[in-house]
């Protein structure tokens, strides 16, 4: 087993060679054993001092081959390749000093380009008008505010543009706002309310269209809501509510504010309630009768006070 002293030769010579590692290596040993052994710790320190100055050229070195990605501002390499030395920042600051520099350049780097990305948009939207292609744009704000770009503006930008597409759309469509395609313009209108839910445009369309296509249903039903009124008071009058209620409630279907059905649906209404509560009773006494007259059940087995 070799001695204290063949174990110091031996660090004295790997440090000759520069073989830090080895050297370290038999002090960190010794030192285990032997905590207090002053040449062993004063040989660590060396090492480590050693070992420092060699790590500093090199990092430094490493250091100065980064610099042309700052110089081409391409700082998302630079923190890429700078990212391995971050194990050495204890002993060397100037790493976090150099990392925290160009984290700040990156974020100003975006924070330019996202600028850049809003006027250019702006500028579109200025410059374009009526030929503005709504639904790329639309496209293109929406990835901006979920970027959180400038939001309030963008938001702002993305009210605008719907606004002038839905405007867009009803002056386009018209001709069909104006016929009697319901179905067709209900359809349409219910796209661009997709677009934008608050759009008061629209909303007047909706309302004005409503108004008309009530209007649309009474005129093209007159005679079956005629004659469906007459039907309603001949069978009011023949006490078959339940009848007189359905017939109601197809008239008011076709024109809800039609007073006559809603009269008679009103009035039926009462009167089936007390038809049906009179025929429950009766069904009552009926099946009463039918139960038999056991002794168990009569009156006088019951004590009243």
């Amino acid at each position: 087993m070799a001695t204290l002293k063949e174990y110091e030769n031996q660090v004295k010579l790997y440090m000759t060679e520069e073989n830090w590692t080895e050297a370290y290596k038999i002090c960190t040993k010794i030192l285990s054993y032997d905590p207090e052994n002053t040449t062993f710790i004063r040989l660590s320190h060396k090492i480590e001092n050693e070992v420092k100055k060699h790590n500093l050229k090199a990092i430094q070195y490493d250091l100065q081959q980064l610099d042309h990605f700052l110089t081409e501002h391409n700082y998302e390499e630079y923190l890429r390749k700078i990212a391995p030395l971050q194990i050495y920042v204890k002993d060397y600051p100037e790493i976090a000093n150099k990392i925290v520099g160009a984290k700040k350049l990156l974020d100003q780097q975006y924070e330019a380009k996202r600028n850049q990305a809003f006027h250019e948009i702006s500028e579109e939207i200025k410059q374009k008008g009526d030929s503005l292609d709504y639904q790329i744009t639309l496209q293109k704000l929406d990835n901006l505010y979920k970027l959180d770009i400038r939001k309030s503006e963008v938001k702002n930008l993305q009210k605008t543009v719907r606004g002038s597409y839905i405007r867009q759309q009803l002056q386009l469509n018209k001709g069909l706002l104006e016929s009697n395609r319901f179905e067709d313009i209900i359809i349409f209108l219910l796209k661009l309310k997709k677009i934008d839910p608050e759009n008061r445009d629209v909303k007047k369309v909706i309302d004005r269209i409503k108004s008309v296509y009530q209007y649309y249903k009474i005129e093209n039903k007159k005679d079956f809501i005629f004659k469906t009124i007459e039907e309603i008071k001949t069978l009011y009058i023949t006490r078959k509510y339940e009848l007189c209620l359905e017939l109601c409630e197809r008239v008011l279907q076709i024109d809800p504010t039609n007073a006559v059905a809603l009269k008679f649906s009103a009035k039926a209404s009462k009167k089936a309630d007390r038809q049906s509560m009179k025929k429950i009773f009766t069904d009552i006494h009926e099946n009463f009768k039918k139960f038999p007259q056991s002794k168990d059940f009569k009156e006088k087995n019951y004590i009243r006070i």
